[in-house]
């Protein structure tokens, strides 16, 4: 019995590749933010996650609105190839998903605080400015 393993597409190695240039590009940005101390109380710690979930949906629009740039660049040059267009409309795809998972990227302290069950009562100042 021969076992069938899974292909990656050229478009979906493509797009591999195109993410993993993005991230190398934003690498540097991330790695001289330097954070000294730490978290004190519940709201700092509520503040941190905030941070850290709004830098993660940072990226993932930029990440969307570069994917959106080369969807409407393969539409315009596609010039009717139906495999252009195809692969015009999966980064579109693409960047729908970028977009969808960093509007979740604002959710996830509210969530986490809902499974560990706690409460915060935030101090005027604390959280996003």
């Amino acid at each position: 019995m021969k076992k069938k393993f899974m292909t990656i597409s050229k478009s979906a190695k493509k797009v591999t590749l195109e993410l993993l240039a993005i991230s190398l590009l934003i690498m540097p940005i991330v790695a001289f933010g330097q954070v000294t101390g730490g978290p004190e109380t519940g709201s700092d710690i509520l503040g941190l996650i905030r941070t850290i979930t709004n830098w993660f949906a940072a990226v993932f629009f930029a990440i969307a609105v570069i994917f959106i740039i080369l969807a409407a660049f393969g539409y315009l040059t596609a010039g009717g190839d139906e495999e252009k267009v195809g692969s015009a409309k999966k980064k579109l795809v693409y960047a729908v998903v970028a977009i969808v998972v960093a509007a979740l990227a604002f959710f996830i302290p509210r969530i986490v605080l809902d499974i560990l069950n706690v409460d915060v009562i935030e101090e005027p100042g604390v959280g996003i400015d």
